[in-house]
Parts: C-alpha cells; sequence; structure tokens
C-alpha cells in the first residue's frame, strides 16, 4: 500500500527553532521574513514515498498585535508537481504577562480529496522576577479542532497544556529553556490519544542549540501551536529531534533533524527523517 498522505509540517522548523515569535509587549514594528526547505524519507519506501516541502514564513508585529502567515507545497519523489499545499495565518494579542492567539489552517490535496481545516486557540501567561526584566516561567494552553472530508470524515478535538522554565545554570554561560507538553487527542472515532514532549534549548549570544523527546501515540495530532500538522490516520510513536539556529546580523540560519517512528494502518511499523533548512531575514 503507498499511502502520499505524509505527516506534513507546515513551519515545522520555525516552531522547532522557536523563530516564529519573540515579540514583546508594545514593541515596534516587527517584519521576519523566511523561506524554508524540508526533505523527508522514510524507511519503508513500500508504504510511504519521499516527499520534499518548500514554503515561505513571515511574521508582522505591530504594538500589542502580531500576525503570522505560511504558505508551503508538499512535492512527492514519484509525482510530478504538488501533492499537498497548505495555508496558515494566526493572530496574537499581548499584554504585559500574557498573550492569547487565534488562527486557521487549510490543508489541500491536489485533487480536492481530504481537504482539511485546523482552527487553533491559545494562551500563555509569562512569570517574571521582582524587576520585571527576567522571565521566570511561562504556562499556557493550546486547543485545536480538526476537520477532514476524507473518505474517513474524521473530526479530532486536541488540548495540550504546557509548562517552559527558563534557568542560567552557573556551570554554563547563555541561558537554556526547559519545555513540558502533554497533547490530548479525541477523534470521531471515539479514540482517545496522549503524548508528550520534553524539549530543552541552550542559547548562547547567537547561537541556539535544541533537543526534544516525544513518547507516547497521536493521531491527527497538531503541535508546535499549530505550525507542525499531521492530517493522516498513521499513528505516530516515539520520536527525537535536534535543532541549531545561528543569528548573523539581520539573517538567522536554522537546521533540524529529526527521527520519528510512525505506525500506518494495515502496515508495520516504519520511521521517516526529516531534515530542515531555514533563512529568516529581520526587517
Amino acid at each position: 500500500m503507498v499511502n502520499i498522505k505524509n505527516p506534513l509540517g507546515i513551519l515545522g522548523i520555525i516552531g522547532g527553532l522557536m523563530l516564529s515569535a519573540s515579540l514583546s509587549y508594545a514593541d515596534p514594528i516587527t517584519i521576519n521574513l523566511a523561506p524554508y526547505f524540508i526533505p523527508t524519507a522514510y524507511s519503508d519506501k513500500v508504504v510511504k514515498l519521499d516527499t520534499t516541502i518548500f514554503g515561505g514564513y513571515g511574521f508582522f508585529g505591530l504594538g500589542s498585535y502580531s500576525l503570522e502567515l505560511g504558505y508551503d507545497q508538499i512535492l512527492g519523489t514519484l509525482s510530478r508537481g504538488s501533492v499537498q499545499q497548505n495555508y496558515l495565518g494566526i493572530v496574537t494579542y499581548y499584554l504585559p504577562t500574557m498573550k492569547f492567539k487565534a488562527g486557521l489552517v487549510a490543508i489541500r490535496p491536489t485533487g480536492g480529496d481530504g481537504n482539511g481545516t485546523v482552527g487553533i486557540l491559545g494562551a500563555q501567561y509569562d512569570q517574571y522576577d521582582a524587576y520585571g526584566y527576567y522571565k521566570l516561567w511561562s504556562l499556557g494552553a493550546d486547543v485545536f479542532y480538526s476537520r477532514y472530508t476524507d473518505s474517513t470524515n474524521t473530526t479530532a478535538y486536541q488540548g495540550s497544556p504546557y509548562l517552559k522554565y527558563y534557568l542560567s545554570p552557573p556551570f554554563l554561560p547563555g541561558w537554556c529553556e526547559a519545555t513540558g507538553r502533554v497533547n490530548g487527542i479525541l477523534t470521531s472515532s471515539r479514540q482517545t490519544l496522549i503524548n508528550e514532549e520534553v524539549g530543552m534549548d541552550y542559547h548562547l549570544g547567537p547561537l541556539t542549540l535544541g533537543a526534544e523527546y516525544t513518547i507516547g501515540e497521536a493521531r491527527y495530532g497538531v503541535y508546535k501551536g499549530g505550525f507542525v500538522v499531521f492530517n493522516s490516520s498513521d499513528k505516530l510513536q516515539d520520536g527525537y529531534t535536534l535543532s541549531a539556529a545561528y543569528a548573523l546580523g539581520q539573517l538567522s540560519f536554522s537546521s533540524s533533524y529529526q527521527v520519528q517512528n510512525l505506525t500506518p494502518i494495515d502496515a508495520p511499523k516504519s520511521s521517516y527523517t526529516k531534515i530542515s533548512a531555514l533563512v529568516t531575514y529581520h526587517f
């Protein structure tokens, strides 16, 4: 069985490297633009076809509001032209210690079979030190509603609470950001699936290094606050991601390496490897 409904990564590298939004309350105009390139290789070529994602992302911030827009195409190695097109839009409102967001993802496979729509709502609270300068921790939650018009007509509801903790280890220069997140998914077929993500990002001047590990199971999951969507009934299992980013003036260069295990419908357990590359220009 060949399934070209591969897990897609709308701006997945941006979500993984935390380059999508760092706007503070009442910041001046901020514009970030980023093209990206994400080849994906599967261990079992009989079950899944390799793909390549080409896309672009824009972040536009003004005062206490921001708009994020994204578009990409998934190209199959054995097909001519696009297998799937994806669109993303997120609006965020910032307060001194909180932010609220709402967004939409539209998934449009070639031929129109299996169109998908994902609604996004989220909120985050930030706790600062007594001087209001250093961020100590963040607590937030995202809620997603996914609807697919394929042969299964699947609807999925997802809640994703998370906690971030910021620290400066005495034995290291720079600072670290530790993240823990739980994703609970309920599908219209009454399946309940739960997986957890734990990650650490290390920041040293212009350099950022990251690592993340995922455990549990998920189908039709949404990740990275809506920037990564899996529009497939394949059961995702454990996996890990390694990432690096470097800022040089108005340019940022980013890369990530991801390995994810999955079990397709009516097929043995498999895995995929995804390598991402991104260049961001900061106006």
